[in-house]
């Protein structure tokens, strides 16, 4: 019985979770009612990490769209600004808007 060896070069450590994902036999089942939210919500954000396909062309991805830097600049007094950055995701749903130091929009 032969078993393939793939060994491949990785521009940065692979987080816990993404390591169980590329060991665990198993396929990602995504159940029909959470679809939609897993192509909005999780596709989007581990694209930043990895290549994400659909080997048989079964499920139709989301079309990669760019998201949109922002920047609010608020004046004070005696010569000071505050900025505060944001990123814009054009989503299925509508517009998300975070924070550049708010966790979910990493």
């Amino acid at each position: 019985m032969f078993r393939k060896l793939v060994v491949a070069r990785l521009d940065e450590l692979l987080s816990r979770e993404l390591r169980q994902f590329v060991v665990d036999p198993h396929s990602l089942l995504i159940p029909a009612e959470d679809e939609a939210r897993f192509l909005t919500d999780f596709v989007p954000r581990l694209r930043q990490k990895i290549t994400i396909t659909s080997a048989d062309r079964s499920v139709r991805l989301p079309d990669y769209v760019e998201p949109i830097l922002g920047v609010a600049v608020h004046f004070r007094p005696e010569h000071r600004v505050r900025l505060d950055w944001t990123v814009q995701y054009d989503r299925i749903g509508g517009t998300e808007t975070y924070g550049i130091d708010d966790p979910r929009s990493g």
